[in-house]
C-alpha cells in the first residue's frame, strides 16, 4: 500500500479501525469505486479481464469492505449495438458473480457522466433500463443503483432544466413502474467555486423525496475538516432523518504527499464518524497507469489510489 516509511504504521491503523468487522467506526457499508488499474472507463469494459478484477476483488474484500462501486459506460456496453450488448452482459454477469465470491455487494452506476446526449431521449433510456436493471431488480448481489453520477456536472453540460426533467421521469419508471427493490440513487458533487456552491446545495432541494443522496469529491473541498459543515448543510435541506452516504472522497498523491492523503482518510473518517455516517465509498483502489486514459488531462488525476500501479 503506498505510504512513506514514516505513515506505515498510520495506514495500517487507519484500515484497520475503518474496515475490521469489530470495529467502533460505525460504517455499516464500506465501498471503494473500482476501475482495474491498466483499463480504466471504457476500457474496463472493451478490454474485459475477470481473472485481474477477481484479484482485484479479493483486494478489495480484504480491505474489509462490503461493496464495489462500478460504472457501466453505456457508449460501449452496448447502448446502440446489439453485439456489443451481448458481450456486456456476458460480462457483468461475470463480474457479479466474482463480487458474490467474495461476499461482496456491487453499487451499480447506470449512466456515467460523460457524452450523454443520446440518454434524453426517454424511451431509449427506458428501454436501456430495462436491458440491465429489470432483470435483476430483485437480484441481491447488487447494492443499488446509483442513475447518473455526477449529475451537477451533467447539467452545466446539457442544462438544469432538461437533466431535472429526466431524472424525474427515470428515477419514478425504475421504483414504481419496474418494481427495482433496490436502493435508488445519484450523486452529486462538491466544489470549491462559490457560484457551483450554491448549486451543489441547490441540487438537494430538488431531488425526489425517494431519492437517496450520493455527495462525491470531498477532494473539492480541500480538507477533511470542512467535511462536518458541508454534511450539517445538507441533512438541514434534505430533513434530519433521511439516508444520506459519502462517496468518491479522495487526496492524489501528486500534488499532495502520501502522508498526506492518510492523514486527510484519518480525519474524514473521524469527522463522518462523528456525524453518524453509515455509507462511505473511497475513490479508487488504484492509482491509473496514464497511456489508458488519454482524456484525463491533469496528472494529479492518475494519483487517487489507495495503491501505486505497481501495487504497493
Amino acid at each position: 500500500m503506498k505510504s512513506p516509511v514514516i505513515s506505515i504504521v498510520l495506514i495500517l491503523s487507519l484500515y484497520n479501525s475503518m474496515f475490521s468487522l469489530d470495529q467502533n467506526w460505525g460504517f455499516e457499508k464500506r465501498g471503494i469505486s473500482y476501475y482495474p488499474r491498466s483499463a480504466a472507463w471504457d476500457s474496463m469494459w472493451v478490454h474485459f479481464d475477470a481473472d485481474t478484477i477477481r484479484s482485484d476483488f479479493a483486494e478489495i474484500s480484504s480491505l474489509g469492505c462490503t461493496y464495489a462501486r462500478i460504472f457501466i459506460r453505456h457508449r460501449v456496453c452496448g447502448y446502440d449495438n446489439s453485439e456489443q450488448f451481448h458481450n456486456f452482459k456476458q460480462n457483468f454477469d461475470t463480474l457479479l458473480n466474482i463480487a458474490d465470491s467474495y461476499n461482496l455487494k456491487l453499487n451499480v452506476v447506470i449512466f456515467d457522466a460523460g457524452k450523454l446526449d443520446s440518454i434524453f431521449n426517454l424511451t431509449r433510456a427506458k428501454a436501456w433500463i430495462d436491458s440491465i436493471v429489470t432483470p435483476r431488480k430483485s437480484d441481491e448481489r447488487i447494492l443499488r443503483w446509483e442513475i447518473i453520477s455526477e449529475i451537477e456536472r451533467v447539467c452545466r453540460d446539457y442544462g438544469e432544466d432538461k437533466v431535472l426533467k429526466w431524472y424525474r421521469s427515470i428515477l419514478p419508471y425504475l421504483k414504481r413502474m419496474k418494481g427495482v427493490e433496490q436502493e435508488a440513487t445519484v450523486s452529486i458533487g462538491v466544489s470549491d467555486s462559490a457560484e457551483n456552491e450554491t448549486n451543489f446545495y441547490r441540487f438537494f432541494t430538488n431531488l425526489p423525496d425517494s431519492c437517496i443522496p450520493d455527495v462525491y469529491g470531498l477532494v473539492y473541498a480541500k480538507y477533511s475538516f470542512l467535511f462536518p459543515a458541508i454534511y450539517d448543510k445538507i441533512k438541514c435541506i434534505i430533513g434530519g432523518a433521511k439516508k444520506i452516504f459519502i462517496t468518491e472522497f479522495m487526496w492524489d498523491t501528486c500534488t499532495k504527499s502520501e502522508l498526506f492523503q492518510c492523514d486527510q482518510y484519518r480525519n474524514s473518517f473521524w469527522y463522518m464518524h462523528e456525524a453518524g455516517v453509515r455509507d462511505v465509498c473511497i475513490w479508487t483502489l488504484w492509482d491509473f497507469i496514464h497511456k489508458d486514459l488519454p482524456e484525463l488531462k491533469e496528472d494529479k488525476q492518475h494519483h487517487y489510489g489507495l495503491f501505486r500501479t505497481d501495487g504497493s
